[in-house]
């Protein structure tokens, strides 16, 4: 009977795991490519872009989480939103803290995340204990948070092969899909580097387009409003 327990117990250990892949499979599937997740709490919308490929990957995703929290500290009356390539690495997102309050989204799903009971967080495979149902719920959670999320395929720069291109504004141009968020009537772009220090919801106030004056041809994109 020894033998038929053990065989008992590896099958239903194989059928939940199936199940766990399962859903893991159909909620990837289902949060992938070109729309927003979540429900639209506001008309307007601070947005930030991220993508792969610059000397300084790891900072710009910190930088992304310091500038969303410090825009839900002042309540701002407007969604956040993150405009995030495809190759953004998973373990970034798995790493995210589930106290982290409304001012991120989560980007993709996976099943290889590790569930630390002492700290309340999803890790990088630091525990053995796989749980991606855990993860799952997560990511419900913090979309009903406010944060919504669209993921993209990374724009084709025109003028990259050019002889003085810097490969750092290779993917620059994926700003532009801050006009495809069309949930909106309004939306300020945010390069990650924005720290707020008070709320800013004038800024929505604007015309037809704003951005920060260089000379009369040029403007940096690193905070532009949009409607």
């Amino acid at each position: 009977m020894g033998w038929w327990r053990e065989k008992t117990k590896r099958l239903g250990l194989l059928i939940f795991v199936c199940l766990v892949l399962a859903v893991v499979a159909v909620e990837a599937t289902s949060f992938r490519g070109g729309e927003l997740r979540g429900e639209r709490l506001h008309r307007n919308a601070y947005a930030t872009m991220m993508y792969m490929g610059t000397p300084r990957d790891y900072e710009f995703y910190v930088a992304i989480r310091v500038m969303l929290r410090s825009l839900s500290k002042f309540a701002v009356e407007a969604d956040l939103v993150v405009i995030a390539s495809l190759d953004v690495p998973l373990r970034w997102v798995q790493a995210l803290p589930f106290d982290f309050p409304g001012s991120f989204a989560i980007l993709r799903l996976s099943g290889a995340c590790s569930w630390d009971h002492r700290s309340g967080t999803i890790g990088d495979r630091q525990s053995p204990m796989v749980k991606p149902l855990l993860f799952v719920a997560q990511r419900q959670r913090e979309q009903e948070d406010g944060a919504r999320v669209v993921r993209v395929e990374n724009l084709k720069n025109p003028y990259r092969d050019q002889n003085n291109f810097d490969s750092r504004f290779k993917l620059t141009l994926n700003k532009l899909y801050a006009w495809s968020l069309v949930d909106y009537d309004r939306v300020v772009m945010l390069d990650a580097d924005n720290l707020f220090l008070q709320k800013t919801d004038e800024l929505f106030q604007c015309g037809q387009f704003c951005a920060v004056f260089i000379n009369p041809c040029v403007f940096h994109t690193g905070l532009l409003y949009c409607r």
